[in-house]
Formats: structure tokens, C-alpha cells, sequence
């Protein structure tokens, strides 16, 4: 069963269709589909803080290394680690796949 994606948490509107697209843009997160299928999101969805370039507290965050301070103590952040637990895919993992360094047949659907 897929869990929510961050802009269904959080109700900002930027996946594609999506009510302030037009004013914002489309978020990466939703379409960032090297991560699609990582802790059961659709693209980053559930993945969102090793995104370059979403948008969070009302204004576009940098890198990985840049905002993941910030990250961990978003709410949806920790929703996804509650429910995912053990099998919660961070890290190293998700920035292999960003980078294109994870084999798809090695990702968790």
C-alpha cells in the first residue's frame, strides 16, 4: 500500500496539475522519478528531503547536505519513518538512486 506524498501532507499544491503550479512551478519531488517507488511514494514523494530544490517553509531549499537538518524535523519526515520503520530507505540508498548508482531490480516497490 502506497503512503501519502508530501505534497498530499502537505497540501502544497506543486505536483503536476496541481493548483499553484502556475505561480510556483512544479515541486522536483513529484517528478523526480529516479526514487519512484522508494518508501512507497510516487517519484520522491516520500523521499522529498534529498530533493535539490523543493519547496518548504515558503521558499526553495538547496541540497541534500544543505537541508536535511531542517528535514528531520519536518512532520512528514517523521511520518514516513514512523510507518516505514526498518524498511525505511534514507541515506546512502536514496542518493544512490538520485545519482543513478542503484540498479531498479534493488529497489524496494
Amino acid at each position: 500500500m502506497a503512503g501519502l506524498n508530501c505534497w498530499e501532507f502537505k497540501g502544497c499544491e506543486r505536483q503536476p496539475g496541481g493548483a499553484k503550479v502556475r505561480e510556483l512551478g512544479v515541486c522536483p519531488a513529484a517528478t523526480e522519478t529516479r526514487t519512484n517507488g522508494m518508501n512507497e511514494g510516487l517519484n520522491a514523494g516520500r523521499v522529498c528531503w534529498a530533493v535539490t530544490g523543493t519547496f518548504c517553509g515558503g521558499k526553495a531549499q538547496g541540497t541534500f547536505a544543505t537541508k536535511i537538518g531542517s528535514c528531520m524535523d519536518c512532520e512528514f519526515f517523521g511520518l514516513v519513518v514512523n510507518e516505514q520503520g526498518r524498511a525505511l530507505q534514507n541515506g546512502p540508498e536514496v542518493l544512490h538512486a538520485l545519482q543513478g548508482t542503484v540498479p531498479e531490480s534493488s529497489r524496494r516497490k
